[in-house]
């Protein structure tokens, strides 16, 4: 009934103990089917969906569209002990605030986060607290540099990044000389201010890794590294697009919609999506968009997205894709508006790549400074 592959122990229980609640109200009617999988909570309803079997998984997502039901997983939180001192509960529940603060804006711009994102930092935060107490203190203002040691030698444990982090959050929480933000805009970067330019790999570089992927590691791992490398989507938008956004319009076309724009796909890209896609869902292009929104092809054929980052793309895939988008632009896409709603790509980053480009694109120079700038990068300048 459920998939459960890479299921940790405790995971497969709490499925196991879903799907009998499931199977017993389905033995009694579908009414009672759809009212029990309803009265779950978001991330329970969560859990269903995405570990059971397709046929299952198609029924439930139509109960969850019909129903507008929500399946966003809610932010473990961890209970803060009633013993510990005043001071200290208000600073870790301020803690856990800041951790549910940012949760809640990662999922709601499209990314993914496990429901326990704040496992390590909350778990340490409260060893820590608990240490102070049992060492006779109240308030952080007592809490200095000494404490800290003590605590790393007497738990036999080291100043790691979550220690670090939480004593930030304290000491900036509690420090009464610190200056709070005003509200005032900051002022512009300096002119003069240096700021790195992208990293881009050549297009010769681009096309032998595609070719070795495709050659090496079969069509899906081909399709997902081309939306990368050729298109310019990030791993995570082009291992995560959704059915709903893959369609043959009336031209008979292959067209993917990864931000605002539907753009079409060359022919071998199209025959290897479709060929993907009817392999696991062979009526999808009748399945509704509310519930195609929900299917993805990638995880099917490529088991983890962060280990197709660093082995099959070498732990470039910043690099590739900046040299996608730099591509497009030398082609003549330079629009920024229009490379933000077609793939997606932020402002900052159209800015950094235009830095690579051998014109002023958008005339804010003097053309002649330009072309005294690039004999100096081409080496005609001697004198510079």
């Amino acid at each position: 009934m459920f998939k459960a592959k890479h299921l940790h122990a405790e995971k497969i229980t709490v499925l196991t103990t879903l799907f009998r609640i499931l199977s017993s109200a389905a033995e009694e009617s579908d009414h009672a089917f759809k009212m029990a999988f309803s009265n779950m909570s978001s991330n329970d309803r969560n859990l269903l969906i995405t570990f059971s079997v397709d046929e299952l998984r198609y029924l439930l997502l139509k109960i969850t569209a019909e129903n507008k039901l929500n399946t966003r997983t809610e932010l473990k939180k961890y209970s803060i002990p009633e013993e510990l001192p005043e001071d200290f509960k208000q600073l870790l529940t301020e803690y856990q605030e800041k951790f549910i603060k940012r949760y809640s804006i990662l999922i709601s711009k499209g990314h993914s986060r496990s429901r326990e994102y704040s496992k390590k930092e909350m778990a340490l935060a409260l060893k820590f607290v608990r240490y102070l107490t049992n060492q006779g203190y109240s308030n952080w203002l007592q809490v200095g540099q000494t404490q800290v040691v003590n605590f790393i030698q007497d738990e036999n444990t080291r100043f790691s990044y979550e220690l670090r982090h939480f004593l930030k959050f304290a000491r900036d929480q509690r420090n009464p000389f610190k200056k709070r933000k005003s509200g005032k805009p900051k002022k512009n970067a300096s002119a003069l201010t240096s700021t790195p330019l992208p990293k881009v790999l050549s297009p010769k570089i681009v096309t032998q890794l595609l070719e070795q992927i495709e050659n090496d590691h079969g069509d899906a791992a081909f399709a997902l590294a081309w939306l990368v490398c050729r298109m310019g989507l990030t791993l995570t938008a082009a291992f995560q697009l959704p059915l709903s956004r893959i369609m043959i319009n009336d031209q008979d076309e292959c067209v993917i919609k990864p931000n605002e724009v539907w753009i079409s796909v060359p022919e071998k890209i199209k025959k290897i999506l479709t060929s993907l896609i009817e392999a696991h869902y062979p009526n999808w292009q009748t399945i509704p968009d509310k519930t195609s929104e929900y299917f993805t092809i990638f995880p099917y054929y490529i088991e983890n997205e962060s280990k197709f980052g660093m082995k099959i793309l070498h732990s470039q895939t910043k690099e590739l894709r900046s040299s996608a988008i730099l591509a497009l632009m030398k082609k003549g896409y330079q629009d920024r508006i229009t490379l933000h709603k077609a793939i997606g790509v932020s402002m900052p980053t159209i800015v950094k790549l235009e830095c690579l480009l051998p014109v002023d694109t958008h005339r804010k120079l003097d053309p002649e400074l330009i072309k005294a700038r690039n004999a100096v990068i081409l080496g005609e300048d001697k004198d510079g």
